[in-house]
């Protein structure tokens, strides 16, 4: 995780034992490499691995994950960016339960330093969003804001 181009993001789902520990994102700019690594406490749905592939020309990044031992199974999840207007925004779903992350939107506005988060839980399902901890290192400043207990 070198350069000036960092993503760090943790979160914690709550009311089961599936629980986020530690989600990290390195980018080395250098050699245009993504790499994630997650761990899901306290059950056996373990991210294996999740490689991001990157097209600069465009800035669109794209992620794909799987989740082993279970049938929750993230089939989607995408990143796009816009360094022009300097958005962020993400999607995910979750398929095989009622646990399904229907949006969340990162929207990061550096002049203004304004940082909005928007999640949503499918009803039907107790797991909520207590911690999410966005952090976007532009440049040499590092933006980072935190959301407890999105109902």
């Amino acid at each position: 995780m070198t350069g000036e181009t960092q993503f760090v993001l943790e979160g914690a789902v709550a009311g089961c034992a599936e629980q986020f520990t530690t989600v990290v994102v390195g980018v080395m700019t250098g050699e245009t490499q993504f790499v994630l690594e997650g761990a899901v406490a306290g059950c056996a749905e373990q991210f294996t691995t999740v490689v991001v592939g990157v097209m600069t020309g465009e800035t669109q990044f794209v992620l794909e994950g799987a989740v082993a031992g279970c049938a929750e199974q993230f089939t989607t999840v995408v990143v796009g960016v816009m360094t022009g207007e300097t958005q962020f925004v993400l999607e995910g779903a979750v398929a095989g339960c009622a646990e399904q992350f229907t949006t969340v939107v990162v929207g990061v506005m550096t002049g203004e330093t304004q940082f909005v988060l928007e999640g949503a839980v499918a009803a039907g399902c107790a797991e909520q969003f207590t911690t999410v901890v966005v952090g976007v290192r532009v440049d040499k400043f590092w933006l980072s804001f935190q959301l407890l207990a999105l109902d």
